[in-house]
């Protein structure tokens, strides 16, 4: 029987520890006292078979999924980005073209839960609910603004600017951490990744 890799978990990814020897590479590191690789190098050493290479994939997408890039970095967005963008240098004061004494700040934007107005009042919304209504998933995006006409200063919280589509299962979204019982309640299903 061919020796058989011990698959190590190693942050978000998996590496292969094989039984045998050390490449050169490492053992002349090793020797050198410098635990770091060369420049350029990875640390992982090549998966030799095909099933090995079909035996990772599946420890990958059991772990990470499919999505899961696609759902941290609208995460990231919503947190980070969209600060990043208001915080920018060209965004820090509006200035009005009509009245040089009047300008604007935006001092913090945050996107809230998804809802949708209906009859004037305010409903929270679930993906199936969109889906049947035909209306997108969305949730309001609110900036807090500070704005000067002379020298007269006024501070308005919670002004919406827009709405933003929510991405299923998202940090946003209505489904995000529930349990299978409770996507089946949604009327999702509890295998969709999002």
């Amino acid at each position: 029987m061919a020796p058989q890799p011990n698959l190590v978990k190693h942050g978000n990814w998996f590496k292969n520890e094989w039984p045998w020897e050390k490449d050169d590479k490492e053992r002349a590191h090793e020797q050198a006292g410098d635990r770091k690789l060369s420049e350029g190098a990875t640390g992982f050493r090549p998966v030799p078979s095909m099933s090995d290479k079909w035996r990772l994939v599946d420890l990958f997408l059991e772990y990470k999924g499919l999505v899961t890039q696609h759902i941290d970095s609208y995460n990231y967005f919503v947190n980070n980005g969209l600060k990043e963008i208001i915080s920018a240098k060209s965004n820090v004061l509006v200035k009005s073209d009509s009245d040089p004494q009047w300008f604007l700040k935006y001092e913090n934007i945050y996107v809230g839960k998804p809802s949708k107005i209906e009859d004037g009042s305010l409903i929270k919304t679930s993906p199936q609910m969109c889906r049947l209504r035909d209306f997108t998933y969305s949730a309001p995006i609110y900036v807090d603004i500070q704005y000067w006409k002379g020298n007269h200063s006024f501070k308005k919280p919670r002004v919406e600017i827009g709405h933003m589509p929510v991405m299923l299962r998202s940090g946003l979204c209505v489904l995000s951490g529930r349990s299978e019982a409770e996507m089946a309640e949604f009327g999702e299903c509890p295998y969709d990744p999002g």
